[in-house]
């Protein structure tokens, strides 16, 4: 078993800076209208890419390319955002999924983000905008998640993303992604230990019948308790994914066996209603003898290293 823990160690000053700033963002994030407030998801997202939810506007990298994969589990296409990096020889490809809760949120949200991680890591990243519910719920997201890591996976997908698949990554909804693509293609067949050389996995959420802190985290500071329960009830009807079924391993990764995968990073905040998820899954990865190493940043909250916001995001970017 190969398994580091991380608690990151941070002066009283930096932790009281910390504490000061999500008390802020919980202030503004109570006052800001909430994406079930709206007419339906749909108006939400379309907000998000307007700029109007009151969270800040989004800013577009005009180098990033947009493509569209034909899918298999129908006649839609699944839109893949291309990040190349730049002045650097691509060391391979990360295969990103964006955070969205399965019912927000865009492959074009995070460019930012998304061009950092390529210029930092010398990768070429490629975003997944799998479908969201309700329109779409589970399996729809499950279902584009393999089409684009298998696409990726092939000789085609190679050539058209411009170097082999290296990393499968993604922040809470697409950590969630991550992971299951990852036991999705081992279940297909496919040696993921020797094709994928590591898993980034972000405050995901792996037991989707909700662990501990991910009940009773009940702070509004971008995620809590009743926000965690009204994603997963959305994407995954109560009447269609009683709790039994959720909790099966197809479903729930925390339950499925963990043997013979690739190394993986989780990295996760203390101030976040789903560290649970991160810490046992972490130490599941680790027990099945994978290499693992579980990060967690005093004070930081659901989704930290997406927001520009100083030395919090960058701690956590770093660890990558």
């Amino acid at each position: 078993m190969s398994i580091i823990i991380c608690p990151n160690k941070v002066s009283p000053t930096v932790l009281a800076a910390r504490e000061e700033l999500n008390r802020a963002l919980e202030a503004k994030y109570i006052e800001t209208r909430q994406w079930y407030e709206y007419a339906s998801p749909a108006d939400y997202r379309r907000a998000e890419l307007d700029g109007t939810t009151g969270l800040g506007k989004p800013i577009f990298d005009s180098e990033a390319i947009d493509f569209f994969l034909p899918s298999s589990h129908g006649d839609h296409s699944i839109l893949l955002r291309q990040f190349i990096p730049k002045g650097k020889v691509s060391k391979g490809v990360f295969l990103h999924f964006h955070g969205s809760g399965f019912c927000i949120s865009s492959a074009r949200l995070n460019d930012g983000y998304l061009r950092h991680l390529a210029d930092t890591l010398s990768l070429t990243v490629v975003t997944v905008d799998y479908r969201k519910a309700p329109e779409d719920p589970f399996p729809a997201p499950l279902d584009d998640a393999i089409d684009a890591a298998l696409f990726a996976l092939s000789l085609d997908g190679e050539q058209k993303l411009r170097g082999p698949l290296t990393i499968i990554g993604g922040e809470s909804a697409g950590a969630y992604l991550s992971v299951w693509v990852t036991l999705e293609l081992r279940q297909r067949g496919i040696d993921v230990m020797s094709r994928i050389k590591g898993l980034v996995a972000s405050y995901g959420i792996y037991d989707m019948t909700y662990l501990p802190s991910a009940r009773n985290y009940s702070r509004r500071l971008m995620l809590n308790n009743e926000d965690v329960s009204r994603f997963i009830d959305t994407a995954l009807p109560q009447d269609v994914y009683p709790l039994d079924v959720r909790k099966q391993p197809h479903l729930s990764p925390l339950y499925a066996d963990l043997r013979g995968l690739p190394p993986a990073f989780f990295l996760v905040g203390s101030e976040d209603p789903l560290i649970d998820d991160s810490v046992f899954l972490a130490t599941k990865w680790g027990m099945a003898k994978n290499e693992t190493s579980l990060k967690i940043i005093p004070a930081a909250f659901h989704g930290f290293t997406l927001f520009p916001i100083g030395e919090m995001a960058d701690e956590g970017i770093r660890g990558c």
